[in-house]
């Protein structure tokens, strides 16, 4: 029997691609209602979905077969953690579930499919950035991260905050 919820790396499709982009639109304009926008929905297109897609990064989360949530999982950051050596963490952006998943524990279910890739790949830590306003820094709190520094960083024309999770891989030198 197949479990109702499974995460995988999705297959470069229009149809995935065009699905992702309908959830950060509808994320967009959902958290942009409640006063704390995100992100500007008609930034998504299908053709940077793809191509994420065929990089390997973009990751979907199914339930009893349809898409319902998605994240993208990179092995570099070059703008918020521009200082990080190569391989040190892999990194989380656009962690999206659609609303009629929402408080069905999609986050964690991907953010521990996430910790598992980072030690498959003996990476130290889990990383990622958000806004420092409104309930996302809590939610990453809930989920075990860290935030990075006592005060929100201005990075690429935007206020964040940078977040980690240790990872319980860790390199041992002899």
């Amino acid at each position: 029997m197949r479990d109702k919820y499974h995460i995988a790396s999705l297959a470069p499709t229009a149809e995935f691609a065009s699905a992702v982009v309908e959830m950060l639109r509808e994320a967009a304009t959902w958290t942009a209602d409640r006063g704390f926008p995100t992100w500007c929905g008609e930034s998504f297109t299908v053709a940077e979905q793809l191509g994420l897609a065929e990089a390997g990064e973009l990751v979907g989360g199914f339930d009893a077969g349809r898409l319902v949530a998605s994240m993208r999982l990179q092995r570099t950051d070059r703008i918020h953690w521009s200082n990080d050596p190569p391989g040190e963490a892999l990194y989380v952006h656009k962690l999206v579930v659609r609303r009629c998943a929402a408080g069905t524990g999609w986050p964690r279910r991907l953010l521990d499919w996430a910790m598992t890739r980072v030690a498959e790949q003996q990476a130290q830590f889990l990383r990622l950035d958000t806004f420092p306003f409104g309930p996302l820094p809590a939610l990453y709190e809930q989920h075990g991260f860290l935030r990075v520094g006592s005060e929100p960083d201005f990075i690429a024309g935007r206020w964040i905050v940078r977040m980690e999770k240790p990872s319980n891989f860790r390199t041992h030198i002899v």
